[in-house]
């Protein structure tokens, strides 16, 4: 399982804050913890510093590559700070863009991405709708993952978005999405399944349980890739011990060291 970092994003208060503050030190403890705590990738989101944004996301590229050995997720809703971003990072780390969709699967940002060999999350929306049955969304990422290879890109560089939305709005959204991922697994095994895990429990109390649930549940379905906070001790251990029931963690010994880790013993 790829675990890409979500703290580094300008929608969560705190960390706007922190992206604020010419300071910095808050802002490198939660690239540093991120790391510390298992991530990969670090997604990088500056949108809501508006005008700043590229500037911001520069920057915070810098940090990241200055100081871990992660990989980054450039995540912007803004085609061209996805471009320019993508071309300041160079062949330093390797990149996954967050996001285009099936509206913009064939643009000019897809063939950069290609050109660099970054990866790529599609969203499988189309007309800026989020389509509510498993069917549809498995449909428009069929329909998406063959537009991204016509622009060059490899299939193990195409991250599918499995769209999650929060369970206190629409009870049935969780399993749509555990029914993506297990569509999108069979019926394309070459694209990574990717998701924003914590979305399913926006609005709920004890939000971390219901996170770490939902991660075993869809890791058993096919999930790949997975956008969270890996500092969360509850998912850190989900994620290990996910690994080892899975036969991914041979020995079970990803999951013995994690929980070393953890002072669990």
């Amino acid at each position: 399982m790829i675990i890409i970092g979500e703290k580094l994003n300008s929608s969560i208060p705190s960390t706007l804050e922190a992206m604020r503050d010419p300071d910095g030190t808050r802002l490198k403890e939660l690239i540093l913890r991120q790391a510390e705590c298992g991530a990969e990738y670090i997604d990088i989101n500056t949108a809501l510093l508006k005008e700043q944004e590229l500037e911001k996301q520069k920057e915070f590229i810098e940090l990241v590559i200055g100081l871990t050995e992660c990989k980054i997720m450039l995540d912007s809703p803004d085609p061209d700070v996805l471009e320019a971003a993508l071309g300041y990072v160079g062949g330093r780390r390797k990149v996954i863009i967050n996001s285009i969709n099936c509206d913009g699967c064939g643009g000019s940002l897809a063939g950069f991405a290609a050109e660099n060999g970054a990866g790529v999350v599609l969203m499988p929306m189309k007309n800026g709708e989020i389509p509510q049955s498993a069917e549809e969304r498995l449909k428009n990422a069929e329909f998406g993952v063959g537009k991204l290879i016509e622009s060059g890109l490899k299939p193990s560089n195409i991250y599918v978005d499995a769209i999650v939305q929060t369970a206190a709005a629409e009870p049935e959204a969780p399993k749509v999405t555990l029914e993506t991922i297990r569509l999108i697994k069979e019926n394309l095994p070459s694209v990574n399944i990717i998701a924003g895990l914590s979305n399913v429990s926006f609005g709920l109390p004890k939000r971390a349980n219901m996170n770490a649930a939902f991660f075993c549940m869809a890791a058993y379905a096919g999930l790949s890739a997975v956008i969270c906070d890996p500092v969360n001790p509850l998912l850190r251990l989900s994620a290990a011990a996910s690994d080892a029931i899975l036969g991914e963690d041979e020995f079970c010994i990803g999951y013995i060291g994690t929980v070393r880790d953890m002072d669990l013993i």
